[in-house]
């Protein structure tokens, strides 16, 4: 995933945080990658990102290496926002939303 604008995240236990401070501008195709860092209780949990945009359009991914590419359909001002679920046998653990502004091109 190269050449390519990457948000930082940062989610431990329930609790996700912003690393970076790039903005996003709407139109992007291709180009806005997430990459999470995770605390340990998160270790061994298959993981999605659920996201949201201000229209209702819902989409879900996995995480692979905890890295996602932001689809270009979530990428419209104002923004969208995302949650992280982990799951893994009985155990699921969630974050709370996080927004996500997106400037008009």
């Amino acid at each position: 995933m190269e050449n390519k604008m990457t948000l930082r995240f940062q989610v431990v236990n329930q609790t996700i945080s912003r690393l970076d401070s790039n903005e996003l501008v709407e139109g992007s195709s291709g180009f806005v990658v997430a990459k999470f860092i995770f605390s340990d209780n998160w270790d061994n949990l298959n993981k999605e990102i659920i996201i949201k945009t201000f229209g209702d359009e819902a989409v879900n991914m996995e995480l692979i290496d905890d890295k996602v590419e932001i689809p270009t359909s979530v990428l419209q001002f104002p923004g969208f926002m995302f949650k992280v679920i982990g799951t893994k046998s009985d155990v699921t653990i969630t974050t709370e939303f996080k927004m996500i502004d997106v400037n008009q091109s």
